[in-house]
């Protein structure tokens, strides 16, 4: 029998639906209801990849497995509601149950607001939050027995309830979502997602709070001298923390933990969200009007990033992409520039150096150096989108803790990569996480060569990124230079990933204001790193170690050794460079050179 079969997504999950020709549009519905889980008085909306509202029935056309429909539950029509029960400790959905029985059945109206009392074993007051499956919270408070049976509902109200049905019917008739509605729907659904991921939920804060179960996620702790293996970030101390008893049982340890761990990561969130929330605001409310002052600002190695938030920060990086012709070229929509810009935003965590603002500064730097070599006429777009996306995501998910120190406490990245470059690896592998999501994937237009080439010279900038090849690399390039050619692909390929080293390591390029507070953020993660290896017996780097490095020392060896090599090489090709980056660097090393003099003649 000829058959159809049907590819979509529900609840995150993927799913395959198969029928008849012959079946009737009723066959084929309950087929989808069966799919999804839920009864005939649920309502379901089914959407096109591109997000046109579809029609479940037999007419349906089938799809490709690459292309997914999506299934969406919208509101069920006797409780279009549900229950939440959050106590003092933690949030989960009621359990209607002996431990937790409601006194009376709550009226599921639309804006009821009724007065009920929750009984439990164990007197434990609770807070019932109820919500809409049309993003409309309600909150319910427990204050007493009332009777709720009289609680009506006001005439406004119930005509207004009936418009919205009125007007959804409306938009089921005419086939396709409003532009508006559809982007809701689609942040509903990314949060729906984010809520289910129990392997990276970095936007709870969980990959950013150092606390002994990520410790333990991430690498068995040192725990006896016979051990081997160490988590590859520390355990600090919180400042909700408070004592443990000497007798306190398990459960209460876990539950003390818990309880810090929540305290640490609560403003995080908030921030996250915040984040999100602003930047939405700014791309709606400004349409991106960034004036010219600042788009030729953002040209130059002079940019000031601590005058910028992090919403801010996103906008630029949004306009990096339409000025430099990539949303045009490759047909990016906005918003799913926008959502791969917020996601981001969301992996870099919250520790002193390798964050969004590094992310942000080295994506401004590459941004600025292909204006000024005037890299548009000797480069593909190809090329420079593969230069800025590497800038953009070259540190994604760092803990702050290098590769030495992965390879030494074997963790669980070093044995992943077999101890070669495992965090640029990692950052690699959360990058194209990212974009194989199909709400950020800004490279779904592109043809599969142009994927291939991209996802070939991303990976190739961002491995290059490890300071441990940067001899070899600067070497290969030296070798190039008596006859570079901008048509020779190695020699292109070799000159991009030292373009990406330059703004990766490109701070003292800027001014004094500027790059100063970033060393005493780079000191910080160093030392943090040398008191963890210390307090572990691991070796400890020599110049990490807040015992043994001053701050002009770290940056006059620095600059000596590693900036003005690079940065005079570089400077062959482009002459122009001279002004912009390589005479800063030396005005840099001679201000720290001073630091330094000043600081012996005090010894």
């Amino acid at each position: 029998m000829a058959t159809k079969t049907i590819h979509f997504v529900v609840n995150g999950h993927e799913e395959t639906a198969e029928f008849g020709l012959s079946s009737s549009d009723r066959d084929v519905q309950e087929l989808f209801r069966a799919t999804a889980e839920v009864g005939a008085d649920h309502i379901l909306k089914l959407f096109s990849s591109n997000g046109q509202l579809l029609k479940i029935s037999a007419s349906l056309q089938q799809n490709q497995r690459s292309a997914p429909y999506r299934l969406q539950l919208e509101s069920c029509k006797s409780s279009p509601y549900r229950l939440q029960l959050e106590s003092s400790r933690v949030m989960k959905e009621l359990p209607l149950q002996a431990a937790a029985r409601l006194m009376k059945e709550l009226p599921l109206q639309a804006a009821a607001r009724v007065m009920l009392q929750l009984e439990s074993c164990k007197s434990t007051p609770y807070r019932l939050q109820l919500e809409s499956c049309k993003s409309t919270p309600y909150r319910l408070q427990l204050e007493s027995c009332a009777d709720v049976a009289g609680v009506a509902m006001p005439t406004q109200l119930v005509a207004m309830e009936t418009r919205v049905q009125q007007l959804e019917t409306r938009v089921m008739e005419l086939n396709r979502s409003p532009e508006l509605l559809h982007e809701l729907d689609q942040e509903v659904e990314d949060f729906k997602r984010k809520l289910q991921s129990v392997e990276h939920l970095s936007w709870m804060g969980l990959f950013r709070d150092n606390t002994e179960k990520f410790i333990h996620k991430t690498g068995p702790r040192l725990t006896t001298a016979h051990a081997t293996r160490v988590s590859s970030h520390a355990t600090p101390v919180s400042s909700h923390a408070t004592p443990v008893s000497a007798h306190a049982t398990p459960a209460s340890v876990e539950r003390q933990k818990l309880r810090t761990r929540f305290l640490n990561m609560r403003l995080e969130t908030a921030a996250c969200f915040c984040v999100r929330v602003q930047f939405k605001q700014l791309c709606v409310c400004s349409s991106l009007q960034v004036s010219e002052e600042v788009r030729e600002h953002l040209k130059t190695p002079v940019f000031d990033n601590w005058q910028w938030e992090d919403s801010e920060m996103l906008v630029l990086l949004q306009t990096m992409f339409e000025d430099l012709g990539f949303v045009s070229e490759f047909q990016m929509e906005t918003s799913i520039l926008q959502n791969f810009l917020l996601e981001v935003h969301r992996h870099y965590n919250s520790i002193p150096f390798h964050n969004f603002s590094h992310c942000f500064c080295v994506t401004q730097m590459m941004y600025g150096l292909i204006w000024i070599t005037e890299l548009r006429t000797k480069l593909s777009r190809t090329d420079l989108l593969i230069m800025i996306t590497s800038a953009l995501c070259h540190d994604l998910d760092h803990p702050g803790y290098n590769n030495v120190y992965q390879i030494n406490a074997q963790t669980d990245l070093a044995l992943r990569y077999n101890d070669i470059s495992p965090l640029e690896n990692h950052h690699c592998a959360v990058a194209f996480s990212i974009l194989s999501k199909p709400a950020c994937n800004i490279l779904k237009n592109v043809t599969s060569d142009q994927y291939k080439q991209i996802r070939s010279g991303m990976i190739k900038c961002i491995l290059a990124t490890d300071m441990a090849r940067h001899n070899e690399i600067l070497n290969k390039f030296k070798s190039f230079q008596p006859a570079f050619d901008f048509s020779n692909k190695e020699h292109k390929e070799v000159l991009m990933k030292i373009l990406v080293k330059v703004s990766d390591i490109s701070n003292e390029a800027r001014p004094v204001s500027v790059a100063e507070p970033w060393l005493d953020c780079l000191l910080q993660e160093f030392f943090n790193q040398s008191d963890t290896e210390k307090s572990r017996g691991l070796p400890v780097t020599p110049f990490m170690d807040r015992d043994k490095v001053s701050k002009p020392s770290s940056q006059t060896n620095f600059i000596t050794f590693v900036l003005l090599p690079l940065f005079t090489e570089l400077t062959k090709l482009f002459p122009c460079l001279e002004l912009h980056i390589l005479e800063p660097v030396r005005r840099a090393l001679e201000y720290y050179g001073d630091l330094e003099k000043a600081s012996n003649l005090k010894h």
